[in-house]
């Protein structure tokens, strides 16, 4: 077959097997005939040729009807051609239907496998329950195991020597030196560890490692502005959540206090009490910075709940800060001690109730640097920072208000009404320069003083312009305006709460503009020189803080306790805020500060966190490029336009105004009147 290798069942396989079969047969009838013919030649010797002839023609015969089946079988496979073999001149034709598989077959390399068995290394188990009491007694065990071994040594060192001081030999100075040696490092080494620039750079790395990790919120707080305010056309703007700051020894505390550090942007301090007086205890301070927002920079511990804080303005590292227990005490952030560098440790100076608000007074001399602080005990003090002590000094005692006595015919007709309303105010007139020049006025008016009790302060602001007047809240709902130098009455009285004052706060620009917020649900606007609010804002809910904008003259915020925030822009909309969000859900916020420098604001509440949001560019408004071109007389013109221009004609303007800038008395009644008018319309 040529080594061509052919399938069993193909045509021409059966044909190779059958082909098999025959010659098979053909040989076995050959052997068997040829045993027939040797036992017929052993029987029969005569006739052996012709019997020999016979069977070779028999097998001449076989082998050609063998040689002769192949040529019959093509012939008959070729039948259907006709006479196709007679034409090509006898030469068998390959038929082209007659398909047969062939299949070849080729060697394949072979499989190799390299393995290697190796033992694993042996391993071991070991668990452990360990207390503190354990660790602290292994603790012991190990200092003493350590000052058994180095006792050990020196009774070593010391029979050496002896033996060398009986053999006549002097003690060499080999171990003194390397026991100093090793003094030497390990004092080094410490001081390495404790070393101011060492300290320094680990907190630089730490930073680093978390602003690496909080990238995306950092690049907000840079880089954040909402677009959808450009398409606004009510300018309402929104919040973006930032900062989450949480420290565990203060997580079931209040947070009291807020204030942002007048000359780092980034650093602020948090105060921790409470509010439950039936659960007081001691309190923290705590100064976080944006830098590193995983644990505060700075932690003090006092022995009261902290109740109010405020850094100076031009010295930032001193912070004042008032106790529940009437103590006021000034730290210093840059100070390791866990105490304060003064305090008001005298039963009979310092105050005798929780103090609510302190307040450094603006001085940028050293040598006078003094602060204010305000009580329930009806006392507002001056604290005089001395060498070694506080020095106080009483400026104002709040007294409650008398009630008015109607004068007699008053009522029967408006001239008499006139002239009782002048009589009254000739004699406040008279009382005030009786109090000036301490003279009394009789037994019975100093019977009705002592019948008159004391009004409980629970806040006050000190004007931006004339540091000398500052404005107070009381517990009852009275608002006062008071100056340091004539503490004898009050300058002005504003009515309209009706319930506690929690905050009183002065414009950042104008001179004669504050706030207040109460517990009756209220925030109310006041001018210095009227008694009723020019503008009131009813919130349905306790108002628990409010701070002016650093940037605007128009922008405020304000939290209430059902745990939102909101930011008023007067030159927008002056009924309803512009941003408001709800920051908590289960708790109440306490209070709210803005950022001095930066588009950013803190609100905390009274589970011990502070949240920091950014606002959106509609909330940050600047009048100048940067923040330090603001025009303090176009901010003041600003809101001057807003209070006034807009509720009044020019007729009804011109007395107010003049009232105003010039301090006319005379007109200060008919001012407070249409003043008092256009309030009760709004």
């Amino acid at each position: 077959m040529d080594s061509i290798m052919i399938h069993v069942d193909s045509a021409e396989g059966k044909e190779q097997l059958a082909e098999d079969e025959r010659r098979q047969e053909a040989e076995e009838a050959n052997i068997k005939r040829a045993t027939d013919d040797k036992q017929m030649q052993s029987g029969d010797g005569g006739d052996s040729g012709a019997a020999d002839a016979e069977a070779g023609a028999d097998e001449l015969e076989t082998k050609s009807a063998d040689a002769g089946t192949g040529t019959d079988d093509n012939e008959a496979g070729d039948a259907a051609g006709g006479d196709d073999d007679d034409a090509d001149g006898g030469r068998a034709l390959k038929n082209q239907f007659n398909f047969s598989e062939r299949a070849s077959q080729t060697f394949n390399n072979h499989m190799r496998d390299h393995q290697v068995a190796t033992e694993p290394p042996p391993t071991g188990e070991l668990n452990e329950n360990a207390t503190q009491w354990q660790i602290f007694d292994a603790y012991v065990e190990s200092v003493l195991r350590q000052m058994l071994e180095k006792e050990q040594a020196d009774q070593k060192s010391s029979r050496i020597g002896r033996k060398q001081d009986k053999a006549g030999l002097k003690k060499p100075d080999v171990v003194m030196r390397e026991e100093s040696d090793a003094d030497a490092s390990a004092s080094s080494a410490q001081a390495v560890i404790e070393s101011p620039s060492l300290v320094r750079s680990v907190k630089i790395m730490e930073r680093l490692v978390n602003q690496n990790a909080d990238n995306q919120t950092y690049h907000h707080y840079k880089y954040f502005s909402d677009e959808a305010d450009g398409i606004r056309e009510d300018g309402r703007g929104s919040f973006l959540p930032l900062w989450r700051f949480t420290f565990p020894i203060a997580k079931r505390k209040t947070v009291t206090s807020l204030r942002w550090n007048p000359k780092y942007a980034d650093l602020f301090a948090v105060g921790y009490g409470s509010y439950d007086f039936m659960k007081q205890g001691p309190g923290l301070v705590c100064c976080y910075s944006l830098k590193n927002t995983s644990h505060p920079e700075f932690v003090f511990t006092t022995e009261s709940g902290v109740m109010c804080m405020d850094f100076h303005p031009h010295f930032s590292s001193l912070l004042a800060v008032g106790l529940y227990d009437g103590t006021v005490c000034v730290f210093d952030v840059r100070s390791k001690e866990d105490k304060p560098l003064y305090t008001s440790s005298d039963p009979s100076s310092k105050h005798t109730d929780p103090v609510w608000e302190v307040r450094w007074a603006d001085s940028e001399s050293s040598s006078d640097i003094h602060f204010y602080s305000i009580s329930s005990d009806g006392r507002v003090t001056s604290w005089i920072v001395n060498k070694t002590e506080l020095i106080n000094e009483e400026v104002v005692e709040l007294k409650l208000e008398r009630p008015q006595q109607p004068s007699a015919g008053g009522d029967n007709d408006e001239d008499g009404g006139d002239d009782s309303s002048n009589r009254n105010n000739n004699d406040n007139e008279e009382s005030k320069e009786n109090n000036n020049n301490n003279s009394s006025s009789g037994g019975a008016s100093l019977a009705e003083d002592a019948l008159v009790g004391v009004a409980s302060g629970s806040c006050f602001d000190f004007s931006r312009e004339a540091q000398e007047t500052f404005v107070v809240g009381t517990e009852e709902g009275s608002i006062r305006s008071y100056s340091t130098s004539y503490n004898s009455q009050a300058l002005k009285h504003y009515k309209g709460h009706h319930m506690a004052v929690y905050n009183v706060a002065w414009n950042s620009f104008h001179p004669r503009i504050f706030l207040s917020c109460s517990a009756d649900w209220t925030v109310k606007m006041w001018e210095l020189h009227t008694e009723a609010p020019i503008l009131t804002f009813d919130l349905n809910n306790a108002v628990g803080d409010i701070a002016w904008a650093p940037y605007s003259s128009t922008v405020f915020a304000c939290i209430t306790a059902d745990g939102k925030l909101r930011v008023f822009d007067l030159s927008v909309n002056k009924h309803e805020p512009i941003a408001e969000t709800k920051v908590v859900k289960k708790a109440k916020l306490t209070h709210v500060a803005f950022n001095p420098r930066e588009p950013a604001i803190l609100v905390g509440d009274d589970r011990g966190t502070v949240m920091c949001l950014k606002l959106s560019p509609n909330l940050y408004k600047l009048s100048a490029p940067r923040l330090e071109d603001v025009d303090v007389a176009q901010e003041i013109s600003r809101l001057d336009k807003l209070m006034f221009l807009d509720e009044h004609s020019d007729w009804e303007l011109r007395p107010h105004i003049a009232a105003l800038t010039n301090g006319d008395d005379g007109d200060d009644d008919a001012a407070e009147k249409k003043t008092n008018g256009s309030s009760s319309s709004d």
